[in-house]
């Protein structure tokens, strides 16, 4: 009796279903578990608030918390102990946002708790709220079949290819202030979808970078900037450009980008010289345009490179007025000449501010998808 007895105990409690009888008793029922995908950190005197999203994947409706408590650790332990009618589980967690307040005070104690924490991922993506608080945007984002974690992860998904520049994770993020003493995060902000806007719902858009210094915000850089930081940091892999060309609107596609860093000397001092070699695709245009001529492809190709030449070199002005090298310039320029930066790589930090530089930009387009010229 008792060789039966073992094996059956054995079973009920791999399987929870001797919770009731105390052999395992922290099991969640199934109907009532919640996976958060998406955090949210506030803070402000009286300690932390942190917002929770489960999203609405399945079709179910999105599930959101709110709880306050001194320590971020503290709020995501009452978070699981006490979400009430549904039993909370932050360990599915793949986005933090973090108020603009709360990152102005200081991102540390966020990557410390996600590093220390065995419930969390460092491969979680982290965003800073541009101008409000990340509650706002957990509990106000949300369209009919949507909540802020759905829409996080499709800006995620479409942030290389459409919006010039990626997403950072925890542990990028880490790793960059460890060995930069900066990084710059993904800034996202509310904004009412027009096709929403009959109900009021709200989604979520991108809106620049946050560039964080120490551990502290400092401030924003514009998302026009976007597609010039992702070229230089090397995570864009695709995006459209509207040119005027002569009066006629034209789109074009970037389907390759070859960017090179050097350092050079000028006047005796260091500098370095930025290098890209852009590929376009023609995509449309609003007016008859013969693509098939050489001249036209060559001009609009001179356009493109010219916008994109001035776009790199504000990004890089922007990055040493606010003196931190979150473009990974420096990185860049150790692994294309690693002897020739020795001798800045300890002054590095107080020689980019005022470091000059050249950039130079050419570009083709290879692709014109012509069914007949001209096209229309």
């Amino acid at each position: 009796m008792r060789r039966l007895l073992i094996p059956v105990l054995l079973a009920l409690a791999l399987t929870g279903c001797a919770s009731d009888f105390g052999v395992y008793a922290n099991v969640s029922e199934v109907e009532r578990l919640r996976l958060v995908r998406t955090l949210g950190v506030d803070a402000d005197e009286s300690g932390v608030l942190l917002s929770a999203d489960t999203g609405s994947g399945g079709g179910g409706r999105a599930v959101i918390w709110r709880i306050r408590a001194g320590t971020l650790a503290e709020a995501a332990r009452r978070l699981e102990k006490n979400a009430m009618k549904y039993d909370a589980n932050i360990s599915h967690t793949e986005h933090v946002i973090l108020g603009e307040a709360a990152a102005r005070a200081g991102i540390g104690e966020t990557l410390d708790y996600v590093a220390r924490t065995m419930q969390m991922r460092l491969d979680t993506c982290l965003f800073v709220a541009r101008g409000s608080r990340a509650e706002d945007l957990v509990t106000g984002a949300r369209g009919e079949d949507a909540s802020v974690s759905d829409m996080l992860q499709s800006l995620k998904k479409d942030a290389p290819v459409i919006y010039g520049c990626g997403v950072a994770t925890c542990l990028e993020a880490a790793e960059a202030l460890a060995s930069e003493g900066c990084v710059l995060l993904r800034a996202i902000a509310p904004e009412p979808s027009p096709e929403w806007s009959e109900e009021g719902y709200t989604a979520v858009a991108p809106a620049g970078g946050a560039v964080i210094s120490g551990d502290r915000l400092l401030g924003f850089t514009p998302e026009e900037e976007s597609e010039a930081v992702g070229l230089l940091t090397g995570s864009v892999s695709s995006g459209c450009r509207a040119l005027d060309y002569g009066g006629v609107p034209v789109t074009l596609l970037l389907t390759g980008a070859d960017v090179r860093l050097k350092p050079v000397t000028e006047g005796g001092q260091p500098a370095f010289a930025v290098d890209a070699r852009l590929r376009y695709s023609l995509q449309g245009a609003a007016a008859p345009l013969s693509v098939g001529d050489g001249a036209v492809r060559a001009g609009l190709a001179a356009a493109a490179a010219e916008e994109v030449r001035g776009e790199l070199t504000a990004a890089i002005r922007r990055a040493q007025g606010f003196g931190c090298d979150y473009l990974g310039i420096r990185r860049a320029l150790c692994a294309a000449s690693p002897g020739r930066m020795a001798p800045y790589r300890e002054a590095w930090r107080s020689l980019f501010p005022k470091m000059a530089f050249t950039v130079a930009v050419s570009a083709v387009i290879l692709r014109t998808y012509d069914l007949g010229d001209p096209i229309a």
